[in-house]
């Protein structure tokens, strides 16, 4: 159980970090 949570909490790092790209991309572009 704990290494799914460890999982999810991997894959939620990871997808901030491409939204956090993505919007500062976008602010880049205006």
């Amino acid at each position: 159980m704990r290494t799914r949570s460890t999982q999810l909490a991997i894959e939620s790092v990871q997808s901030a970090a491409v939204l956090y790209i993505v919007v500062h991309q976008n602010l880049d572009l205006y």
